[in-house]
């Protein structure tokens, strides 16, 4: 059975139609055909049924070429056109090429005419594939459009370099009393936003330091002159290669001013601890509460003496409990061998459970207490609530996964292989991470990379992607360009994990043998392996295109041989425990 192929031909010579028909069948084409020699029937033709291509004569007795030509781009179609004359000249051909025509060949030459329309064929697919993607991506475009617009603080998106606002969402009129119209263009300080010109130095110096900001409070200037508090949080983006800034305003003057008179009726009843807006706590080496201050009935909801007796640890969600466990056993094992530090200093994120059921995310910063010899005898610390701040990451996060599916659609729909494959490796990669109990920021990093490993493959001409048969030397080594090409397309995102690095390395392997550089060891990131890992599990158990599934059992037969070898070990048992002892399934 040949290539369907429905082809409308616009010859007035019957023979000379026949012998482009036997040529087409002989190329291997299953041909549905109809023969037109006016432009009367052309039209019928075209407005009456679909074809996959138009092969038309240059000189007939009532048309010609490119007369056909011109109604053909009146309809509007997409869909090759190919000129097939006995007689032609150079300038003519080049006419005939510029007007639209997408090849011609010569009656004495017709041998040329089927890699001709199997080229022309595999371009129209190929621009039908980059309008599906365009389409996909003005659809992402657009739900990030509508959550921009939603989200109920001031957004700001302005270009970095020279402060002008090129876009602001539907809350900024009611926080700044200015309409999206009057601040396009403009910068906040044309607009005098700032109520205090120095917290735009700081802000801007906080930028450089470490790119972002978060809830920089400060006084901001209002159209009508009316001063309001506000949080600022900022972060750097790149929009169509140019950086620009997002901000994200919120106003907490009613919050501040309700503080405000809280603190003041309090101030003449309360210690210096007890003044404190965050909570202070001291833990002995049993982590458990030996003081803590007032204000965590604001926090949390309990009076102070209901948590003096019980343990701090017992009162954490399961993830943040692991990791408080962790960290205080990393600096007792660090105490014991002599090498702790002095003092101990650390800072993290805890998800704290309420006396009303609910949580709170709170940013626990902590160091030790020493007796007069030294030794580590308890720890002292502040509590503060981070829950705006998180719910702003969050916003910023959200975004962020907006954009790499917006990546991922777009190499999907020139390698549907490609998307179900990066699907399918990212659950598995993410699966293995947790099943090694990696941090979970370092879980979502490895993800989001897995998500959109192949994205170098949009540099890889569409038909090896598909070759149903083994590739030739030359044609694997036009594929291993893909993770280079992906590094070279991502390092410029300023993502919060190593994600173009990742990309980069999941194609090395232990003993230096990978691409595209030949790292070994520990030089290829614990994330890169992990991706190894998945990448290898998923296509030997998958169907490729040029061979069937080889199953899971050859795949971690794969790994468990090579384990040590090509695999990091950690990771070759981790993945032979997901699927031997948690019975892990693949997505589909």
């Amino acid at each position: 059975m040949g290539i369907p192929l429905r082809t409308l031909i616009i010859e007035d010579d019957e023979n000379d139609a026949l012998l482009v028909i036997r040529v087409l069948q002989k190329g291997g084409f299953d041909l549905a055909h109809e023969r037109v020699d006016t432009a009367e029937a052309m039209r019928e033709a075209l407005e009456r049924e679909t074809w996959d291509i138009v092969i038309s004569d240059n000189n007939m007795p009532h048309f010609s070429g490119l007369a056909a030509l011109e109604l053909f781009k009146e309809i509007g179609l997409d869909i090759p056109f190919i000129i097939v004359s006995g007689t032609i000249g150079e300038e003519a051909a080049a006419h005939i090429m510029v007007m639209g025509a997408h090849d011609y060949v010569m009656k004495n030459n017709l041998p040329r005419l089927v890699p001709a329309v199997q080229r022309e064929l595999r371009e129209s697919e190929s621009r039908k594939e980059r309008k599906i993607a365009e389409a996909a991506l003005r659809e992402s475009e657009e739900r990030i459009t509508k959550a921009f617009r939603s989200i109920p603080d001031a957004l700001v998106i302005s270009r970095l370099e020279d402060g002008k606002i090129i876009e602001v969402n539907n809350n900024w009129d009611k926080v700044f009393g200015y309409s999206r119209e009057e601040v396009i263009g403009k910068s906040s300080l044309a607009l005098n936003l700032y109520a205090d010109p120095a917290d735009r130095q700081r802000t801007a110096a906080l930028l450089h330091e470490q790119g972002f900001v978060r809830d920089f409070e400060l006084q901001i200037r209002q159209k009508s002159g009316a001063l309001r508090t506000a949080a600022l949080s900022a972060e750097l983006l790149e929009i169509q290669g140019e950086q620009c800034l997002l901000t994200v305003i919120q106003d907490i003057t009613e919050r501040k001013l309700a503080e405000m008179a809280l603190k003041e009726s309090e101030k003449n009843y309360r210690l210096l601890a007890d003044n404190a807006e965050d909570v202070i706590f001291v833990l002995d080496m049993n982590l458990n509460y030996s003081y803590i201050s007032p204000s965590v009935k604001t926090l949390r909801g309990y009076e102070p003496e209901e948590l003096l007796k019980q343990s701090s640890i017992e009162m954490l969600m399961p993830s943040s409990r692991d990791l408080a466990i962790r960290t205080f056993s990393d600096i007792r094992d660090q105490e014991r061998s002599g090498g702790g530090e002095n003092p101990v200093r650390r800072t993290l994120e805890l998800e704290m459970g309420r006396k009303d059921g609910t949580t709170v995310w709170t940013e626990v910063k902590f160091s030790s207490i020493r007796d007069e010899n030294r030794r580590l005898v308890g720890i002292t610390g502040v509590t503060r609530d981070i829950s705006e701040r998180r719910a702003a990451d969050q916003r910023i996060r959200k975004a962020l996964d907006a954009t790499v599916q917006a990546i991922a659609v777009t190499v999907e729909t020139r390698d549907p292989y490609t998307a179900g494959h990066q699907r399918r490796v990212a659950d598995m990669a993410r699966a293995i991470a947790v099943e090694m109990s990696l941090p979970v920021d370092m879980i979502d990093g490895i993800r989001t990379a897995a998500a959109i490993h192949d994205i170098g493959k949009i540099s890889v001409p569409a038909e090896l992607l598909s070759k149903p048969t083994p590739l030739t030397s030359i044609e694997f080594m036009l594929i291993k360009t893909h993770s280079q090409c992906g590094y070279e397309i991502l390092k410029d995102i300023d993502f919060p994990w190593p994600v173009a690095r990742i990309v980069l390395e999941h194609h090395e392997r232990m003993n230096g043998s990978g691409y595209p550089n030949g790292l070994a060891g520990d030089n290829i990131l614990m994330e890169s392996r992990i991706l190894a890992v998945a990448d290898v599990a998923e296509a030997m158990a998958s169907n490729r295109p040029y061979r069937a599934s080889l199953g899971m059992d050859a795949a971690l037969n794969e790994i468990s041989k090579n384990r040590g070898i090509l695999y990091d070990p950690e990771v070759s048992d981790a993945c032979s425990r997901l699927i031997h002892e948690k019975e892990y399934r693949m997505i589909d």
